[in-house]
């Protein structure tokens, strides 16, 4: 059976994210998918370019989770505080393993990064601001509330546990988790953490895709 490019950029993205994208050469790939250098170059002329491809495709994955997400918060209406909670929920989700192969290409091909996606702390960032806003419009938010602050923290325990390679990924999740739990609960009025003390366990059983 012939190895078509969609073969090729899968076993390139899993060996790229086990063990770096600078140490994994073309020989490497091509020995993996037991075919010759030549045929790996016939379809990728070069290591970038299929860096690229991967990419593509990984960006891709992501316009979809994010496109299913956001179907699954207007089931729910326009809560604010519902679609927060749900998307610090989800950040296991979103922000699976490859994080690290995004943190690696950023450090190794910053061009190519630059090339294909905006910094994924901005559009976090952007995110979560705008979801904080309406939030604050709404009420929820303690008067005085450094919107801009407030979001610049939700992103860094984001991206900061996330990109630790020390702990697994799953534990890193949880803990990105816990400190945005915890922060968002302390920027409510009084009034919104009773009910959010009153349905948490609901909400982390339940705030996922």
């Amino acid at each position: 059976m012939a190895i078509t490019s969609d073969d090729i950029i899968a076993t390139a993205t899993a060996k790229f994210i086990a063990e770096g994208c600078r140490r994994v050469t073309m020989d490497d790939i091509a020995k993996e998918l037991h075919i010759s250098k030549r045929t790996l170059y016939e379809t990728f002329a070069n290591k970038e370019l299929l860096l690229e491809a991967v990419l593509t495709e990984l960006k891709k994955s992501m316009h979809q989770r994010h496109e299913c997400y956001m179907d699954r918060v207007r089931e729910k209406g326009a809560n604010p505080l519902y679609a927060m909670l749900f998307t610090l929920n989800n950040y296991g989700y979103f922000y699976n393993r490859y994080l690290l192969l995004i943190n690696d290409v950023d450090r190794s091909y910053p061009d190519l990064m630059a090339k294909l996606f905006k910094p994924r702390e901005e559009m976090l960032r952007e995110s979560l601001k705008q979801n904080l806003l309406q939030m604050q419009n709404e009420g929820y938010l303690r008067d005085g509330t450094d919107i801009d602050l407030a979001a610049d923290i939700l992103s860094l325990f984001v991206t900061k546990p996330l990109s630790n390679k020390h702990e697994s990924f799953d534990r890193n999740a949880s803990i990105a988790c816990e400190l945005s739990f915890t922060f968002i609960r302390g920027l409510l009025k009084a009034e919104h953490i009773a009910r959010y003390e009153s349905e948490e366990d609901w909400m982390r059983k339940n705030l996922t895709i």
